[in-house]
């Protein structure tokens, strides 16, 4: 995690160490505004939109880690509330960097009603499994019946859990081998 977190840190470094050197240039990029995508979305608005999802993600993963090691740890916090806590956070800030970038680039929840209507419809037809291990999985983060590191027995499987995801939770068995099972398993 330090040397994920150290390499990141020196890749902001570099991206503002160019981002001053190339200041004088920026002014050059509002070109970039005339070329039109389609509609009103320009190249700009896109390039703007495809930084946004990528800063998402960086903060999601390496900022999350930077305040689980230095500050959560610190506080009287189990480690099963720390790590559903940041899987939650983790996730929220993934989702909010999503639509944020989508804004940009035009479409917002009146243009995908239509989609959200249809994936409600297709939970109810073909994605009940995804559905219910989802469920089930923020069961599991929120109250906490499985915690990490926790000896289980789901389906005759049997090992340490090492890993809860939204999906599905990752057993380490007594042989070193990682198996997924699904969250409604454990529910």
């Amino acid at each position: 995690q330090t040397q994920q977190l150290a390499r990141t840190v020196l890749g902001g470094t570099i991206v503002l160490g160019a981002y001053f050197i190339w200041v004088d240039v920026l002014p050059a990029l509002g070109a970039l505004k005339r070329v039109s995508l389609w509609g009103q979305v320009s190249l700009a608005d896109l390039l703007l939109s495809i930084i946004i999802i990528l800063l998402a993600t960086v903060v999601a993963t390496n900022l999350l880690r930077l305040i689980e090691t230095t500050f959560l740890k610190r506080m009287p916090i189990q480690q099963g509330s720390r790590y559903a806590l940041v899987t939650l956070i983790r996730y929220t800030i993934t989702i909010v960097g999503f639509v944020v970038a989508f804004r940009q680039i035009g479409i917002g929840w009146e243009n995908v009603q239509w989609m959200a209507a249809a994936i409600t419809f297709g939970l109810g037809f073909g994605l009940q499994e995804i559905f219910a291990n989802f469920v089930s999985g923020v069961i599991i983060l929120a109250e906490r019946p499985v915690r990490v590191g926790d000896l289980v027995t789901v389906g005759g499987v049997s090992g340490y859990v090492s890993k809860i995801r939204m999906r599905a939770t990752t057993i380490l068995d007594f042989d070193k081998r990682e198996l997924i099972v699904p969250n409604k398993a454990f529910i």
